[in-house]
């Protein structure tokens, strides 16, 4: 199974949200670690959390872990991530309980590609 991470940056450039994908064959994972906009985003942190979520809904039945927020973090991260809405749009569904691992998702074109050889690889 080969992970990567990557991020939704707010203003100043913190981490708000830190995704891990996973693909296992031909099946992708996710796991989702949100940071509220008050708290003092931790990279390091974000990274434990997001694959703990993926890790725990590879376990269950259901695929999914699903978390219910105080705070809408849709709404939240689109206000505050405007260039990336559309990709939030498709990690992120917009309700206040939020999946923040699920199993077998349908990664974005973003997501694809992080898995992708980069081109001068192939010419070694």
């Amino acid at each position: 199974m080969e992970i990567k991470y990557y991020y939704f940056r707010g203003s100043w450039n913190r981490p708000l949200v830190t995704v891990c994908i996973a693909k296992d064959g031909d099946k992708y994972h996710r796991g989702i670690s949100i940071c509220h906009p008050n708290d003092r985003p931790v990279k390091k942190v974000g990274r434990v959390k997001a694959l703990g979520r993926l890790r725990q809904a590879m376990h269950k039945e259901s695929g999914a872990v699903v978390t219910p927020l105080s705070w809408n973090a849709h709404m939240v991260l689109t206000a505050v991530i405007p260039s990336n809405a559309a990709l939030v749009d498709a990690v992120l569904p917009s309700s206040e309980a939020v999946a923040m691992g699920r199993c077998n998702v349908k990664p974005t074109p973003f997501e694809e590609r992080l898995f992708q050889k980069p081109k001068y690889a192939e010419q070694k």
